[in-house]
């Protein structure tokens, strides 16, 4: 699994976290809070190895693949109700689900 920064115009600015290990996964805490530009994203990505002799996708029981990247995020306007696809408010924030496949 992997997290890179994107830039307005969807150019690679550069891996901010990445983890190879299903049970201990990386967790990253930044000192200062990243600041994403307007316009500005993240790419979420994830891939893994099938030893197996058919196909593997992805799912929630024990014979899928998983792949899942939280965070948090909120707006730097207090005032501002951010709006995104796929979330839910929850009090002062939002939740966001998003299942990759």
């Amino acid at each position: 699994m992997s997290v890179h920064e994107l830039d307005a115009a969807g150019n690679d600015m550069g891996e901010l976290v990445s983890s190879t290990d299903w049970e201990h996964p990386t967790v990253r805490w930044w000192v200062h809070a990243l600041r994403l530009p307007a316009g500005a994203g993240l790419r979420f990505t994830c891939d893994w190895q099938n030893p197996d002799d058919h196909a593997v996708r992805f799912g929630v029981t024990t014979e899928d693949e998983m792949c899942f990247a939280g965070g948090y995020f909120y707006p730097d306007d207090d005032a501002a109700r951010p709006v995104v696809p796929g979330c839910i408010s929850q009090g002062s924030g939002l939740e966001c689900i998003v299942f990759k496949r």
